[in-house]
C-alpha cells in the first residue's frame, strides 16, 4: 500500500486532566493547593565549571562555587491533616481507529478496512482493550504520585459497571491478577465494543485513592514558563480552578502518555513503551522503531496487505498488527505529503 497525499486518522481514547483533592480528619473534602517557595540551593551541573572543551572556567573559583543558587518554585505536598488523597479524570473512548477520518484514495480505505475487521475477528480489539485497562486500574497514570501506604482504583462507566482494585501495588507482581476483580471481563467487553461500534461510545470515570504518608510531597504536571525576570518561578504546574482556589493538576497527555505506554511488542523489549510511530525510548533517548530496522509504524502501515493477510492464514494477531492497531487508536496524520 502506497500512503496517500491526505490520511489521517482522530484518536479514539481521549482522557481528560487529573484533578486533586483531599479529605481532612473531619472527612471533608478540599481541593489540594501549592504555593511558591524560594529555596537556596548549590551550584552544581558542568556548565557551573567547565566549557564546552571541558575546560575549568576561570570564574569557578572555590568561593564562587561556594554561593548560593536562589531560586523560587512552586511545591506541592499533601496536608498535613490529610487522611486520604484522591485523585479524578475521566476517559472517552471511540470507534475511530476503524476508518480514517480523511482519506483521498479509495484502495487504502479498502486495505485498511481489510485489516480492521481481520484483526477485530481474531479479537484482536479485546486485547487492545485488556492492556489500556490495566494500565488505568494499576494506577500507572499516577506517574511518581502512585507510592503511597495504599492505593485503590476504582472505574465507574456509563454502561453502569463499577470495578474496583484495592491496594493495587500489592499485585504487583502477579500475572493477570486483574481477571480476579469483579466485573473486569465485562468492562473489557464494554471497552473493546466501544472501540469497533461507533454506537458503543464508552465514558469512563476513574478515581484513585491514595493513604498518604505525612506531608508527602505531591507531583503535578509542570507548565512550560518564560521567566520574565528572576523573580519568577523556575517551575509551576497546570492547574485548574476546584471550589474557587487554584489547584494543581495531572495533564491530560500526560495521563493518556500512561495508558499508552503499552508497546512491547518487539524482540528484546524490557518495559513498554509508549505507543507511537518511532517507538522512542526517553529514558535511553532513543527510537527503538525506526526506518533503519523497518519496525517503525510507516514501514508497518505500507504492508498492512500482507500483514492483513498473515491474520487470516494464523487465524491470530501478531506483534505487528497490534503495533499497527495501537497507533491508528492513538491517531495521526501519516499522509505522505505532496513533497514527498
Amino acid at each position: 500500500m502506497k500512503l496517500p497525499q491526505r490520511f489521517s486518522y482522530r484518536r479514539s481514547l481521549s482522557p481528560s486532566i487529573g484533578v486533586f483533592t483531599y479529605a481532612d480528619k473531619q472527612s471533608v473534602e478540599k481541593p489540594l493547593s501549592f504555593k511558591s517557595v524560594k529555596i537556596v540551593g548549590q551550584k552544581e551541573g558542568v556548565t557551573e565549571g567547565f566549557d564546552n572543551s571541558m575546560m575549568p572556567k576561570a570564574s569557578a573559583t572555590a568561593k564562587k562555587l561556594g554561593e548560593g543558587n536562589l531560586h523560587t518554585v512552586e511545591y506541592c505536598h499533601v496536608p498535613y491533616d490529610a487522611k486520604r488523597m484522591f485523585c479524578r479524570f475521566s476517559l472517552t473512548v471511540n470507534a475511530n481507529s476503524i476508518s480514517p477520518e480523511v482519506c483521498n484514495d479509495p484502495s487504502v480505505l479498502e486495505a485498511m478496512s481489510g485489516f480492521v475487521k481481520a484483526y477485530s475477528d481474531v479479537n484482536g480489539y479485546t486485547y487492545l482493550a485488556e492492556r489500556y485497562l490495566k494500565q488505568i486500574i494499576s494506577g500507572t497514570w499516577l506517574w511518581r504520585n502512585q507510592y503511597s501506604l495504599s492505593t485503590a482504583i476504582r472505574i465507574r462507566t456509563n454502561t453502569g459497571h463499577n470495578v474496583t482494585a484495592e491496594n493495587v501495588h500489592a499485585h504487583g507482581m502477579r500475572k493477570d491478577w486483574q481477571h480476579q476483580l469483579v466485573g473486569w471481563t465485562k468492562l473489557v467487553e464494554d471497552f473493546s465494543n466501544a472501540l469497533t461500534d461507533h454506537s458503543k461510545f464508552l465514558l469512563c470515570e476513574i478515581e484513585a485513592e491514595l493513604i498518604p504518608v505525612t506531608c508527602q510531597e505531591i507531583y503535578p504536571s509542570q507548565a512550560f514558563n518564560e521567566r520574565g525576570n528572576s523573580e519568577a518561578a523556575s517551575r509551576v504546574f497546570q492547574r485548574t480552578q476546584v471550589d474557587g482556589v487554584d489547584s494543581p493538576i495531572l495533564g491530560a497527555y500526560k495521563i493518556g502518555a500512561a495508558i499508552a505506554q503499552i508497546d512491547d511488542w518487539f524482540d528484546d523489549a524490557i518495559e513498554p513503551l509508549r505507543v507511537g510511530q518511532y517507538g522512542v525510548d526517553k529514558k535511553s533517548g532513543t527510537a527503538l522503531r525506526s526506518p533503519e530496522n523497518g519496525l517503525d509504524f510507516f514501514s508497518t502501515i505500507t504492508q498492512v496487505e500482507q500483514l492483513t493477510d498473515e491474520i487470516k492464514a494464523k487465524n491470530q494477531p501478531n506483534n505487528r498488527a497490534h503495533f499497527l492497531a495501537a497507533n491508528l487508536i492513538k491517531g495521526g496524520l501519516f499522509q505522505k505529503g505532496a513533497a514527498n
